[in-house]
């Protein structure tokens, strides 16, 4: 076990952030180059958590504070255990359809599955490729959840992006259309002085 401390380098910012992991030396898994003639030894890390935990997207102001609170919960977890984190992730779909207005239960109070709500709110929405995204974290969040075999990080990191990735199609890239339209309307005077 080892630790290693960081700082951000935003001169704003200037925290310390604690990284703890496993260290250990072992034979190296690359060529150290020609010239070297010992035994070929390398260094290797695996973090398991930062303290503070590192965020792990940046989401738009317009993400509600609930869904970005699941978000963040799977920041102190992913190293250490990712498929946790993975499931976390799938939580935080949830709470974005019930944001989104989608039903968690039917009328005669029954739950509605995630992958049904996921279906409903493609309909609603007409975005399929959103949908598509939610629905690839929400089959990574149930490998995290009821597989066998625990997750990768990258499955996790990959969920992220998914994440950010339908975030950018919902908020972000309407406002950027939005403000094309103006600049194209207004022939680039909006931004004379």
């Amino acid at each position: 076990m080892g630790y290693v401390i960081g700082h951000c380098d935003y001169s704003e910012c200037k925290q310390t952030v604690v990284g703890v992991g496993k260290f250990r030396v072992d034979y190296a898994t690359s060529d150290l180059g020609s010239e070297y003639q010992g035994i070929p030894y390398s260094e290797f890390y695996k973090v398991e958590y930062f303290n503070p935990p590192l965020p792990l997207l940046s989401l738009p102001e317009a993400v509600p504070q609930n869904v970005r609170n699941a978000i963040d919960r799977a920041a102190p977890i992913i190293f250490v255990d990712p498929s946790s984190a993975a499931t976390v992730l799938r939580s935080s779909i949830e709470l974005f359809l019930t944001n989104w207005g989608i039903p968690a239960y039917d009328k005669n109070d029954k739950r509605i599955n995630l992958h049904k709500r996921i279906e409903l709110w493609k309909t609603e929405t007409g975005n399929q490729e959103v949908g598509e995204q939610l629905l690839a974290i929400k089959w990574i969040g149930n490998s995290g959840s009821h597989e066998g075999e625990p997750l990768s990080v990258r499955a996790v990191v990959d969920g992220l992006e998914f994440f950010e990735a339908a975030f950018n199609e919902l908020i972000v890239a309407p406002e950027l259309k939005e403000r094309v339209r103006a600049v194209n309307e207004a022939r680039g005077r909006i931004y004379a002085k």
